[in-house]
C-alpha cells in the first residue's frame, strides 16, 4: 500500500525543569493514502501530540516522521511551513478563524499565505468551498455572526483551500451540538471517499464504524481497535 504518513520510532518528550514527560512513546505507524482514521483516547493521552507531529506543528524528540515520503525533520522552518501549507490542511477544535475577516476572506487568506493556487482563482475557489459546506449565503459574514457549526465548516473550507492530500482535525466536533457534529463527520467521510487522507482525533465513542481504522492512544502508546 502507498503510505502517505509514516512514523519511524517517533516519540515526543517535553521537559519542564527537572520534570520530563513522554507525551508520545516511540511509535512505528503507517497510514495509507486515502484512509479515514479515527484517533481516540482520553484527554492528555497523546492525541494532540500525535496530530502536531504529523502536521509538522511540532517535531519529534527522536525518531522520524515522513509525509508523502518527505522526512519533516530534514526541513528547515521556512521549508516546513511551505510543505505543510501545500500538503496538510488543519482543522482546529476552536476554529481559529480571524474575527476581523469574513468567512470568504478567511478562506482566501489561507491561499494567499501559501501561493499554491493562482491569485485570479482564489476568490472563486473560496466561494466554491463555502458553497460545498452549505455556507454560500454566509460568505460575507464575520465569524461572530455565524453559529459554532457554521464556523467549523468555514474552518474546514479553509483547511481545504490549498487542495491538500491530507486533512488533520483535532476534536473538530468538541464544541458542536449533536446535529452539527454529525454533519461535520459526514463531511469528513465524504472527503476521505474522494481520496484524501483524513485523520480525526475524537473523544466520541459512537460513529466509529464509519472510519477505516481506529487508533487508540493510552498514556502515549498506540493500540489498534476495531471500528
Amino acid at each position: 500500500m502507498d503510505r502517505i504518513i509514516e512514523l519511524d520510532g517517533a516519540e515526543r518528550t517535553y521537559v519542564m525543569g527537572p520534570v520530563r514527560t513522554q507525551a508520545l512513546k516511540p511509535a512505528h505507524l503507517g497510514i495509507e493514502r486515502g484512509a479515514f482514521i479515527a484517533v481516540t483516547g482520553r484527554s492528555g493521552s497523546g492525541k494532540s501530540t500525535f496530530l502536531n507531529l504529523i502536521s509538522g506543528i511540532d517535531r519529534p524528540t527522536s525518531g522520524k516522521v515522513r509525509i508523502a515520503g518527505v522526512e519533516l525533520g530534514g526541513l528547515g522552518e521556512s521549508d516546513l511551513s511551505r510543505f505543510r501549507g501545500r500538503h496538510i490542511g488543519i482543522v482546529f477544535q476552536f476554529f481559529e478563524l480571524i474575527p476581523t475577516l469574513s468567512a470568504l476572506e478567511n478562506v482566501v487568506l489561507a491561499m494567499d499565505l501559501v501561493g499554491a493556487i493562482p491569485k485570479p482563482q482564489r476568490r472563486k475557489r473560496a466561494l466554491e468551498l463555502l458553497d460545498r459546506m452549505g455556507l454560500a449565503a454566509h460568505a460575507k459574514k464575520p465569524p461572530a455572526r455565524l453559529s459554532g457549526g457554521e464556523q467549523q465548516r468555514v474552518a474546514i473550507a479553509r483547511a481545504l483551500a490549498n487542495d491538500p492530500p491530507i486533512l488533520v482535525a483535532d476534536e473538530p466536533a468538541g464544541n458542536l451540538d449533536s446535529a452539527n457534529s454529525e454533519r461535520v463527520a459526514e463531511l469528513f467521510a465524504g472527503l476521505a471517499a474522494e481520496g484524501r487522507t483524513v485523520v480525526v482525533a475524537t473523544h466520541e465513542r459512537s460513529g466509529l464504524e464509519r472510519y477505516d481504522r481506529v487508533l487508540h492512544i493510552a498514556d502515549g502508546a498506540f493500540e489498534e481497535r476495531d471500528a
